[in-house]
């Protein structure tokens, strides 16, 4: 039998008749036995305030769930496609013609995205805390948080065609080592548009990869050097692709998933490095890229539809050092097959590029001071017409841009996407914040705000953007960089930068 003490009823009701004692618990301390219908009145209170917690308020409820394997290191999940006849259903309640421009009504906000908590059901009236411009990060309650905020799921609404709003699905995804096999999460993507509400009931069941049980059926012996590198640059390391497709009875490497070999001879399925591929420590076991003890990784790439003899192999930066021999092992799994690859990587020195210096061309330029870490990049247009005419080209595709790791040096190990590189103040390749003031871009991307889009402005400028702890107002720090042609002749370009406060 349930029981509850009484003190705290006994004082409201010393309150209640202005401390007159009530007689039937006048011992405030005793314990007080609950009759049949006390319990039974607890019992209807608990199960309204249930009831209440369980209901969603919405005019439409759409049901649906998605599977994953808990991952890691990934933020994958699952792609989760919305019916043609669900999202009609939406565009009849709203009152609105077609599904497409219920989209599009969506896209531009003229109908409200929100979302609904899932421990209290309360609205939540943020359209997005994700990357897309409709969608959340979730707590395991299922109530909206921010990335990294206890976050373990996300949802996120795309389109397959953006411009037609044709295909709309939610990319249903996890923060990497959180969730867990066996675990279900449920959350509430939400509408509203002329008082009419939609809830989208989304259930996340986590389940573990399945248990590799391949045999091993060939394995071949490959090797290669690689020069110590700081910026993630790759190196092929050949292998016998028609003895694998022969062996695997595949008729393309599509067919394939790759697997990696751990300490205890387990297959690790998850893929670490992109594309398709991993991450290994010192003692050439699969790990992941934030491990201190990271070294090298190897990947595959497919690319459409064509197949490739090699693999890529790198190194993370910092990870290796001259003399430092890797042997790993990846392998090739399809019909319950594998075919296996023991890579034996040795890291040599650098290599850097010399050539021929024919010109030297020296530019002075001034740049707004950038202290608040935009990294936006600024246009310096050079003559490139200068540059072709020096090393004999006529267009910028015939030649390769260096950087300059030491006088009469040069570097393409790049660290700037498109084909650029981090500066210290003397102008010298350096690791980003290692002594890095300046980087450079070429050819030049720059945000255009009313485009909202990337613009490449061309190959006859160079964007110039600043390491935010290391500039100061008013400081001139030298960029070099430089142009090769395919017979080693080289036109330095030194610009000096003056960062500038507005």
């Amino acid at each position: 039998m349930k029981k509850i003490y009484l003190y705290l009823a006994s004082l409201v009701c010393l309150a209640a008749v202005g401390m007159t004692s009530c007689s039937d618990n006048s011992d405030f301390y005793k314990e007080h036995n609950l009759t049949d219908e006390e319990i039974a009145e607890l019992a209807r209170q608990d199960s309204i305030k249930q009831a209440q917690l369980a209901s969603i308020n919405a005019d439409l409820i759409l049901e649906y769930s998605v599977t994953f394997t808990a991952s890691a290191s990934s933020y994958d999940g699952a792609e989760l496609y919305l019916p043609e006849e669900d999202l009609q259903q939406i565009a009849d309640l709203f009152g609105i013609s077609s599904t497409t421009q219920m989209m599009e009504m969506i896209w531009d906000y003229d109908i409200t995205p929100f979302a609904i908590e899932g421990s209290t059901h309360q609205d939540n009236m943020t359209a997005t805390t994700s990357s897309s411009y409709w969608g959340h990060w979730w707590t395991p309650d299922g109530d909206v948080t921010d990335w990294a905020s206890n976050s373990y799921i996300y949802t996120e609404l795309w389109f397959d065609d953006e411009d037609t709003f044709e295909g709309a699905y939610f990319e249903c995804g996890q923060y990497p080592g959180l969730c867990s096999a066996g675990d279900v999460y449920q959350v509430i993507e939400a509408l509203t548009y002329n008082d009419k509400r939609v809830a989208i009931v989304i259930t996340f069941n986590i389940e573990a990869l399945a248990d590799v049980t391949a045999t091993v059926v060939a394995t071949q012996q490959l090797s290669m050097t690689m020069p110590l590198n700081t910026a993630y640059s790759t190196y092929p390391v050949q292998f016998d692709m028609d003895k694998t497709l022969s062996d695997l009875g595949i008729s393309s490497m599509d067919e394939v998933k790759f697997v990696a070999v751990d300490a205890e001879g387990n297959y690790v399925q998850e893929y670490s490095a992109d594309p398709y591929g991993f991450y290994y420590n010192q003692q050439g076991y699969p790990g992941n890229w934030a491990d201190d003890d990271a070294s090298i990784f190897v990947v595959y790439y497919y690319g459409d539809g064509e197949d490739y003899d090699c693999f890529s192999v790198g190194q993370k930066p910092g990870g290796t050092n001259v003399g430092d021999t890797f042997t790993v092992k990846i392998g090739a799994l399809a019909n319950n097959k594998i075919e296996m690859f023991e890579i034996t990587a040795t890291i040599t020195d650098k290599v850097y590029i010399t050539g021929t210096v024919v010109n030297t061309i020296q530019m002075d330029v001034t740049i707004p001071l950038d202290t608040e870490w935009t990294f936006e990049e600024y246009p310096v247009r050079f003559d490139l017409a200068q540059v072709l005419s020096d090393l004999g080209v006529s267009s910028a595709d015939e030649i390769t841009a260096l950087g300059v790791a030491e006088e009469g040096k040069y570097t393409d190990e790049y660290s700037v996407d498109p084909t650029g590189f981090w500066h210290n103040p003397e102008g010298y390749v350096v690791d980003y914040g290692d002594g890095s003031v300046l980087y450079s871009c070429w050819p030049g991307d720059f945000y255009n705000e009313d485009a909202d889009d990337w613009l490449q402005i061309g190959d006859d400028y160079m964007g110039v953007g600043q390491y935010s702890d290391n500039v100061a107002d008013g400081e001139t720090y030298l960029l070099q960089f430089a142009f090769m042609n395919d017979d080693n002749d080289i036109v330095l370009l030194k610009i000096n930068v003056t960062t500038v406060a507005e």
